[in-house]
C-alpha cells in the first residue's frame, strides 16, 4: 500500500469484479458430528515473485468431517517474513505458519468441545504441500544443507513427534488449492469448487 499506483487500483477492481461475478457463498457448518471433525491445511508459496525479491505465501484451512464434507475456516495470503534462496525454503516458511495456525484452531475447538470434559481427544491436522523436497526433508532424519532453514524443519518435525499435527502429505501441484493465493494467473477453479460443493473430493 505504501507504493501503490493506478495499475494496482485497476487490478484490484478487476479482482473485485471477478469475485462479484462468481457469487460463491462461504458457509460455515458441516452435517457430521462435531466429534468427528479434523483440519485439512493446504499451503503454497511462490519464490521471488515480489518486486523486492520477496516471496508470497498462502494457505487455506478447512474443517472436515468423516465424509470429506468441508468448510473453510481460515485463509491467508502474505509476503513471507524473509527473503529466501530456494523454493523449498519458501514452502517451509509458509508450512510452519500454516501448521501453527492449524494447531491453534485445533486447541480452540478442543476448548469449546471439551471445556467441561477431561476426556479431550487430539483433533487430527493434515497438511498438504506440493514441494517434494520439503516433504522428504520433514520425514528424513538427515540434516538439510541450508543451515538457516534447519530450525523451521526442526519445528515441523517436533510438531509431528508431539502429535500437534498428524501428517504432512505430498500432493500433485494440480490439486494444490492454495496455488491461486500466491501466483498471478493461477486457476482458482478447484478452490472455488470446494466452496460450492463443500467437499474435498477431487
Amino acid at each position: 500500500m505504501n507504493h501503490s499506483k493506478v495499475e494496482h487500483i485497476l487490478k484490484a477492481n478487476k479482482v473485485l469484479a471477478k469475485a462479484k461475478a462468481e457469487n460463491v457463498p462461504i458457509r460455515l457448518g458441516l452435517p457430521g458430528s462435531v466429534y468427528d471433525f479434523r483440519f485439512a491445511c493446504y499451503n503454497d508459496s511462490s519464490l521471488g515473485n515480489l518486486k523486492d525479491g520477496g516471496s508470497q505465501g498462502g494457505f487455506v484451512i478447512y474443517l472436515v468431517d468423516k465424509n470429506n464434507n468441508c468448510s473453510p475456516i481460515m485463509w491467508k495470503s502474505k509476503k513471507l517474513c524473509r527473503i529466501v534462496k530456494s523454493a523449498m525454503a519458501a514452502e517451509t516458511l509458509i508450512q510452519v505458519e500454516a501448521a501453527e495456525a492449524s494447531f491453534w484452531l485445533a486447541n480452540l475447538l478442543n476448548e469449546i468441545l471439551y471445556a467441561q470434559n477431561n476426556n479431550a481427544r487430539s483433533i487430527e491436522i493434515e497438511c498438504f504441500t506440493d514441494n517434494h523436497q520439503l516433504y522428504d526433508s520433514v520425514w528424513s532424519i538427515r540434516p538439510i544443507q541450508d543451515r538457516r532453514l534447519r530450525m523451521e524443519v526442526a519445528i515441523l518435525r517436533e510438531m509431528l513427534d508431539k502429535k500437534e499435527i498428524t501428517k504432512i502429505n505430498w500432493i500433485d501441484k494440480h490439486n494444490q488449492l492454495a496455488d491461486c493465493l500466491t501466483k498471478n494467473g493461477a486457476s482458482s477453479e478447484k478452490l472455488i469448487s470446494t466452496f460450492k460443493t463443500k467437499s474435498l473430493e477431487f
